[in-house]
């Protein structure tokens, strides 16, 4: 069964205020995740003007990745306590602040602290923590495909901030453009200041779930009962098996995707073409993660998660022959097999999640996923620069993201598939 855990009236169905949640969530996700994510575009700039190796700059954006996921709880609480708005303001804040930092960076360790630390913690924010409540409040059924779309535009935002970001260091060198970024992003503060927050926080009146994201948890009742949610919670086995399939697959697709920029170029492709081919891979990531959210509520879960992977098996055994040719029809290949399938698997996990854990601890819950988020990620992009490093190739790191992108696969065919009726006995 469902882990229910509350319901509460909200505002009535019928009117624009659900399409106002789901383009203010794709306009935080696109670019906040789209700038965050034009590091890559960065990374062969900062090397030559500040003498770092590969090693050393993968560990910044685990660093980051890691910051994210040791946020999402955090994240999570203050989304449950205070509302989407302020999780959403910290991060832009946070954003701008990294990329000013970042602009007058000249060690290591300030780096660290603006693209690994501030970076992670303002893309926590805009995360799925903040997301969920929305999309639970408005969309029961439709979680998978409403995440879709949303995450999607972080795709979008790659499309555009990773060309951008190349022409901005083309013409401003890195420094220049990281604070042409900054500008971009604060940009944000002007929906945080004028749309009807109080109005996306209520929800449908047959369907909000816990108490309205804006009162926070106003009562001794209601704290009480978040407690206890999160103690069921965290004896449901599928919670266990959604954290270990992510951080497995976050693992395998960022031990490739850190580098993948420096990988084109060392294979002779020219840098804005490995720039585009990033953007356009996030234009097919797009489309990737609402077709797949699409397909879920079609072909069943456990079917569109393994041809998620399927598409993700190909365009990294794709990337991996570029090492032998440099052929357009190779780069095509892997823009459409490893782009729709990136980034599919964090909205199937977090609607899996929505249906099946909801109430006032949804945002917790969703902390957690993007707990396993973080640590996967960083561990597969740590990894990938240390292998690199070591063996002087990329063969070793792509060796050790296919049997991690196996093995989580195999979690899902282990198991009965989480989406029949059939559901595990939560303890009383």
């Amino acid at each position: 069964m469902t882990v229910s855990l509350g319901q509460t009236a909200g505002r009535p169905p019928g009117s624009l205020l659900p399409a106002m949640v789901v383009a203010t969530s794709c306009g935080f996700v696109g670019v906040v995740r789209g700038a965050a994510e034009s590091f890559g575009v960065f990374i062969l700039p900062l090397e030559e003007g500040l003498g770092l190796a590969h090693a050393e700059m993968t560990a910044i954006y685990a660093l980051s990745l890691v910051t994210i996921g040791a946020s999402g709880p955090f994240v999570g609480t203050l989304v449950d306590r205070f509302g989407p708005r302020t999780a959403y303001a910290i991060g832009t804040l946070m954003l701008v602040a990294a990329f000013v930092a970042a602009s007058a960076a000249t060690k290591l360790w300030q780096l660290q602290l603006a693209l690994g630390v501030g970076v992670g913690m303002a893309t926590a924010c805009v995360g799925t923590s903040a997301q969920g409540p929305l999309v639970g409040r408005w969309f029961k059924n439709r979680e998978a495909t409403i995440f879709g779309i949303i995450s999607g535009t972080a795709g979008l935002g790659a499309l555009v901030f990773a060309p951008l970001s190349h022409f901005l260091i083309e013409e401003w060198g890195w420094r220049g453009a990281y604070q042409a970024l900054a500008f971009i992003v604060s940009l944000l503060l002007l929906p945080l200041a004028f749309l009807p927050w109080r109005k996306l926080s209520a929800g449908r009146a047959e369907q909000s779930q816990g108490p309205s994201v804006d009162r926070g948890w106003d009562n001794p009742r209601a704290e009480a009962d978040a407690v206890v949610a999160w103690q069921r919670l965290l004896a449901e086995p599928l919670l266990w098996r959604v954290l270990a399939s992510h951080f497995l697959t976050c693992f395998a697709v960022f031990g490739v995707q850190v580098l993948v920029v420096v990988y084109l170029i060392d294979n002779g492709y020219a840098p804005l073409t490995a720039a585009s081919a990033v953007g356009i891979a996030g234009l097919a990531t797009a489309l990737g993660v609402m077709f797949f959210g699409w397909l879920s509520e079609r072909a069943g879960w456990r079917r569109t998660v393994t041809a998620s992977f399927a598409c993700t098996a190909i365009g990294m055994a794709t990337l991996w022959a570029m090492g032998w040719s440099a052929a357009p029809w190779l780069l095509g290949l892997y823009v459409v097999t490893f782009g729709l399938s990136l980034g599919s698997r964090g909205p199937l996990m977090a609607g899996l999640v929505m249906r099946r854990f909801v109430g006032p601890a949804v945002g917790r819950v969703l902390g957690i996923l993007l707990m396993a988020f973080g640590i996967g990620s960083a561990s597969g992009a740590w990894l990938a620069g240390l292998l690199h490093d070591a063996t002087g190739g990329y063969g070793a790191g792509f060796s050790v993201s296919g049997v991690a992108l196996a093995v989580s696969l195999s979690i899902w065919w282990a198991w009965p598939d989480p989406s029949q009726p059939a559901k595990p006995q939560l303890p009383r």
